[in-house]
C-alpha cells in the first residue's frame, strides 16, 4: 500500500508563519508572466522570499532544470506546445511543479488548457463540476500530507473551481457532495514521471494578504512538493550484497575443487587381477 493512503491526524493548532526548523530551502522558479500585479501572485511570491527559498521570477523557460520547484501562477493564461515540452521534461528528471488555476469564470482563459496539460504530462483527466463561491472544505485523508508541518481544520476559498474527479491524483481538500479544489499528484501517480510530485489549486485568491495564515500553506505546500523521492530499489543480486573479488576467486576456486572431487569418486573402480 502507498504510504500517502495511510489517513493522518487533522490537528487544529493555529498554524505559524515561521518555517519549520532545518526545512531545506528551496530553488523556486515562479511563472507570472501577464499576471505581475494581482494581489494573489504579489502575495505567493512574497511568502516564498520570506520563507527563505531562492525565489526567481519571470516568463516561460524552455529548460527548468537548474530549479528545484517550478510555481506556474498564470492563472489566466493557456499553455502552448513549448510548455508541454519543458514541463515534460522538468518533471521526468524528477521536478516539482505548482499549477494555478481559477473558477469557472477562467475556464477559457486557463482551466481547460490546464486540464488538457495535465492529461498531456501523464497526470490522468481532471473532471471539474461546480462549487458555491465560497467554500470551507476538510483535508482527506490523502491530502493531509499538505497539512504539515502547519496544520489547518479547513482551507477556505475566496471563489474556486470545482474538481469531481482527480485524475491520477488526490483531491487535498472537499467540501460538500465530496467536490473539491485542490489536487495533488505523489510520488508515481504522474505516468512516466516516477520521482516528480505536482499540485494543482484552483483559486490564486487564497494567498491573498487578506488570507489568514497564507504564509503557512505555503510552506506547506513546499515541503510537499520538496519532499525526497523514495529509495530505488536495491539492483544488487538476492540474498545481499555483491562479493568481493577476492572472495569470488575463493568461491572458484572450491567449485573446482568439489568438480575434482565428485570426477573421482563417480569413476569406475578398477578391478583386481584374478
Amino acid at each position: 500500500m502507498n504510504f500517502r493512503h495511510v489517513a493522518a491526524a487533522l490537528a487544529l493548532a493555529v498554524p505559524l508563519f515561521a518555517a519549520a526548523p532545518g526545512a531545506r530551502a528551496a530553488a523556486i522558479y515562479v511563472i507570472n508572466a501577464n499576471v505581475q500585479g494581482a494581489v494573489g501572485v504579489v502575495s505567493a511570491i512574497s511568502h516564498l522570499t520570506a520563507l527563505d527559498h531562492a525565489v526567481s521570477v519571470g516568463g516561460t523557460l524552455a529548460d527548468y532544470a537548474a530549479y528545484d520547484q517550478v510555481w506556474d501562477l498564470r492563472y489566466q493564461s493557456n499553455f502552448v506546445l513549448g510548455d508541454l515540452t519543458a514541463f515534460s521534461n522538468f518533471l521526468g528528471s524528477g521536478g516539482r511543479m505548482y499549477f494555478a488555476g481559477e473558477h469557472a469564470g477562467f475556464d477559457a482563459q486557463r482551466n481547460v488548457s490546464l486540464r488538457s496539460l495535465l492529461f498531456a504530462l501523464g497526470a490522468g483527466d481532471v473532471l471539474y463540476d461546480a462549487l458555491p463561491a465560497s467554500d470551507a472544505q476538510t483535508f482527506t485523508a490523502e491530502g493531509a500530507l499538505l497539512n504539515a508541518p502547519n496544520p489547518f481544520a479547513s482551507i477556505t476559498y475566496l471563489g474556486a473551481r470545482g474538481i469531481r474527479d482527480p485524475g491520477n491524483g488526490f483531491l487535498v481538500t472537499e467540501g460538500a457532495a465530496g467536490i473539491g479544489s485542490m489536487v495533488a499528484w505523489d510520488f508515481g501517480d504522474i505516468i512516466g514521471s516516477s520521482d516528480a510530485r505536482v499540485v494543482a489549486q484552483w483559486d490564486i485568491d487564497v494567498f491573498r494578504p487578506t488570507v489568514p495564515n497564507g504564509r503557512s500553506w505555503v510552506e506547506n505546500i513546499v515541503g510537499f512538493l520538496g519532499a525526497d523521492a523514495p529509495a530505488a530499489p536495491p539492483t544488487s543480486p538476492p540474498g545481499g550484497s555483491v562479493p568481493e573479488p577476492g572472495t569470488l576467486l575463493l568461491m572458484g576456486l572450491g567449485l573446482a575443487g568439489l568438480a575434482v572431487a565428485r570426477r573421482k569418486a563417480n569413476a569406475p573402480i578398477a578391478s583386481e587381477p584374478r
